[in-house]
């Protein structure tokens, strides 16, 4: 009998021990970010290079599921951190601005900086109606034989 009460006491040592150790492991890991996490930050800018405020930032994967968004500081500047290693859709809009989305790929946990610059909505559509009326002067200009060299 006392035989079995020193095995039964050594293995309830072990036991302890075990527990101990796996306890204060998980406890350290934690504060810890995702290892290998990567970060997407930037500033967004007006059409004059002025940092804007309160502009909506929005990450995506589409085939994961995976959705984050935040907005601009008083800075302009947007941070996103402990991204798993990726592909993601960024998307930026503000009211009056055209949106603008990029794709972006996280590899490391070197953090990526972007500089996403705003234009006024309808500048481009503008800009492209007025450079298809100016094409079609000048073809029919060129057709008619009246172009200047």
């Amino acid at each position: 009998m006392r035989i079995g009460q020193f095995r039964q006491c050594a293995f309830v040592r072990v036991i302890l021990f075990t527990a101990i150790v796996v306890v204060f492991g998980a406890v350290r890991g934690w504060g810890q970010e995702l290892g290998g996490a990567g970060t997407i930050q930037g500033t967004v800018k007006d059409p004059t290079g002025a940092p804007m405020t309160a502009v909506s930032v929005e990450i995506s994967n589409p085939v994961t599921g995976f959705k984050r968004s935040g907005t601009t500081d008083a800075a302009g500047r947007f941070v996103f951190r402990n991204l798993p290693p990726n592909g993601y859709h960024l998307s930026v809009t503000a009211q009056g601005f055209a949106p603008y989305q990029k794709d972006v790929d996280v590899r490391s946990a070197v953090p990526l900086e972007l500089t996403v610059p705003l234009a006024l909505a309808g500048t481009a559509l503008m800009a492209g109606i007025f450079g298809l009326f100016a094409l079609r002067v000048l073809r029919s200009r060129v057709a008619s034989g009246s172009a200047r060299s």
